[in-house]
């Protein structure tokens, strides 16, 4: 009984740590992606204000590239990014010039016209192309459109990585907390397991207490019933039945005192006791036991 007790009681506990550090988790993941995806935002908006070229016949050099260093996770991180300026004719075809970004050998590749018809087919301002692991970020300037691509790659890298220690973390306090909640299991347990041991005492001694007069009554009505005691003894075997009945009263009405206390009941009455008494009745209860 105790045992499950205290399993019950780590159950519980480990539980609730469950979910706690589970919450705490689910958190700490969708506060870093929106951070990341906060930061990644940052850098296109900074790729589309700074790196632009007058048309495409000019190319950005080195001195005139955006400075796209970020602190992430206490590094510096410089995320992959390019851009591309697409002109639309009369009939409907875009022209594309790729005119900035570290990425090399874009111009012209079938990999570019696939990231720019799936962006283009988003229709949407902002967005990712999953397949290529970029997020864009597109301006219209009336005559072209400018978009900047920026690598996310290294964003789900970072945030793996993240995850992946406080993932260690959780599972370290959850085992600290399980021997924790074990050594609580064994501490709060202590006063009910000692509860329960001086229960079963009391009732293996009450069922010993109460089995002596019960033994006594037996016999002596046994004895009785068979014809085996004189007239003039029959007075005294009944008076043993009488005083067994007694004690056994006496036992039973200790029983429902103590019980009563258990349950917060008064001590009752103070009386006076003759231990010289008690002593040679009790005397008498055992002297046949003794004799046999």
């Amino acid at each position: 009984m105790i045992r499950k007790l205290q399993l019950k009681f780590v159950a519980v506990c480990m539980t609730l740590v469950m979910v706690v550090l589970g919450a705490v988790l689910v958190s700490i993941f969708l506060s870093a992606r929106q951070n990341l995806e906060v930061i990644s935002h940052q850098v296109l908006e900074r790729v589309i204000r700074e790196d632009s070229a007058p048309n495409h016949n000019t190319a950005i050099t080195p001195s005139q590239q955006p400075d796209l260093g970020l602190d992430i996770g206490g590094k510096e991180v410089v995320l992959p990014y390019f851009t591309v300026v697409l002109w639309e004719d009369r009939s409907g075809n875009y022209t594309a010039y790729v005119t900035g970004g570290t990425y090399s050998n874009l111009q012209g590749t079938e990999e570019l016209s696939t990231v720019l018809r799936e962006c283009l087919s988003q229709q949407q301002e902002e967005g990712t192309i999953r397949s290529y692991n970029l997020r864009y970020l597109r301006q219209d300037n009336g005559l072209f459109q400018k978009i900047a691509f920026v690598d996310i790659s290294m964003e789900q890298a970072t945030l793996q990585e993240m995850m992946g220690s406080h993932l260690q973390i959780a599972v370290a306090a959850f085992f600290l907390l399980l021997v924790i909640s074990i050594v609580l299991a064994r501490w709060a347990t202590a006063p009910v397991e000692k509860a329960w041991r001086q229960q079963r005492q009391f009732l293996s001694d009450a069922s010993h207490e109460l089995k002596t007069p019960l033994t006594s009554i037996l016999g002596t009505a046994e004895i009785l019933q068979n014809g085996l005691v004189k007239p003039e003894d029959v007075p005294h075997f009944a008076g043993n039945i009488h005083r067994e009945t007694e004690r056994l009263i006496g036992l039973v009405n200790d029983i429902i005192k103590l019980s009563r206390l258990d349950e917060g009941g008064g001590l009752g009455q103070w009386e006076t006791v003759d231990l010289y008494e008690e002593a040679r009745a009790v005397l008498e209860q055992l002297a046949p036991a003794a004799q046999r």
